[in-house]
């Protein structure tokens, strides 16, 4: 399996200080936990996170089967498959399962599959580029969390606000990066809205 997103990882560790900056004495599993949290969500709403899945391969008889997620990872949503390197169109195969997939019968040969993933809670690696691109969007997510904790030294409910907002600005950020990298995968043409051409 490849990593579309990064193949380097990175431990969920490397974003404590991050957030310790958000919020100094946080305790690191609870800190930790929140983490993992953000970057579910995260991962889950932006689809930033995308893994090769391998290559299947449906002759026509052996039409369902099953998808090998990476080590700590579930299903977000987001499937690509690709015969013989093209595109495969959607209504050629379909999703039985967050696990499997059946293909029509006319799908034959190696088909890859590249879908997008979110971290479970026994996580402990993530791509890098999450780190180097979206760690403050991500500590955000978690101090929101945190903050909004009733009974902890750190609960401030002013704050959780402001902290979502930066980290749904991560999120919409990751996806517009998603789109951008994956132009070829659009399927609809964007417009350009609010300006004149003359």
């Amino acid at each position: 399996m490849t990593g579309l997103t990064d193949d380097r990882r990175i431990k969920i560790s490397n974003f404590l200080p991050v957030l310790n900056g958000l919020i100094p004495g946080v305790t690191s599993p609870v800190a930790r936990l929140q983490l993992v949290a953000a970057l579910t969500e995260f991962c889950g709403d932006s689809s930033y996170w995308r893994e090769q899945l391998g290559d299947l391969r449906p002759d026509g008889t052996d039409r369902v089967h099953d998808l090998e997620m990476p080590q700590d990872t579930v299903f977000a949503g987001y499937i690509c498959c690709r015969l013989l390197g093209e595109k495969l169109d959607a209504d050629l195969y379909e999703i039985t399962s967050p696990s499997s997939m059946r293909f029509d019968a006319s799908v034959v040969g190696a088909v890859t599959v590249e879908a997008a993933v979110k971290p479970t809670p026994g996580v402990s690696l993530v791509p890098e580029s999450i780190y180097a691109h979206y760690s403050e969007a991500v500590c955000h997510g978690a101090a929101a969390r945190l903050f909004a904790m009733p009974g902890s030294a750190w609960h401030d409910p002013s704050k959780v606000g402001w902290h979502v907002s930066l980290f749904r600005e991560g999120i919409s950020r990751a996806r517009r990066d998603v789109q951008e990298g994956y132009k070829t995968e659009q399927t609809h043409t964007r417009l350009r809205r609010g300006g004149q051409y003359f």
